[in-house]
């Protein structure tokens, strides 16, 4: 009886791991090895409080998860990771800059495009953005916290 419980339960959260990563939510654990599986989920007030600048990778992708695009900075042609978070099934924003899907997060196929750029050794956070749009005047916003720690926000349309 104990072996068919814990095989409905590994089932059941494979399922949900497998369900869970295609929007905005972050699974950690490993069922093979004991562990609790916990569900995070990521949004703006996420990219506002837990993610910061010096970050590593290890860090980010435990917070954000693995599902990102890698794309280049037009500002300096450094990688930067795309997160598509909270985006409409078949959502899909083909680039190789880290340009932003306005129109997207203004039809609401998307609800939050967070970008992390690296510092030239790729090894921590250098800056993020996040773009969002506003439910009271629907206009879309780029919050973005800076190198020295700083944080802005800003409409941009």
């Amino acid at each position: 009886m104990k072996i068919k419980k814990r095989v409905s339960f590994i089932l059941l959260a494979l399922s949900l791991v497998l369900v869970g990563g295609l929007n905005n939510e972050v699974q950690a654990g490993d069922p093979a090895s004991n562990q609790r599986i916990v569900t995070q989920t990521v949004d703006l007030e996420t990219v506002k409080t837990k993610l910061d600048v010096g970050q590593t990778k290890e860090e980010v992708k435990s917070m954000m998860g693995e599902e990102y695009n890698q794309v280049k900075s037009m500002r300096d042609g450094t990688s930067v990771w795309r997160y598509d978070i909270d985006s409409k099934e078949g959502y899909s924003f083909e680039t190789v800059w880290d340009t932003v899907d306005i129109e997207g997060i203004e039809s609401r196929a998307i609800g939050l495009q967070v970008f992390i750029a690296w510092k030239n050794d790729h090894s921590t956070v250098d800056y993020v953005t996040a773009y969002y749009l506003n439910p009271e005047d629907k206009k879309v916003y780029e919050y973005r916290k800076l190198s020295n720690g700083t944080s802005r926000t800003t409409c941009i349309t």
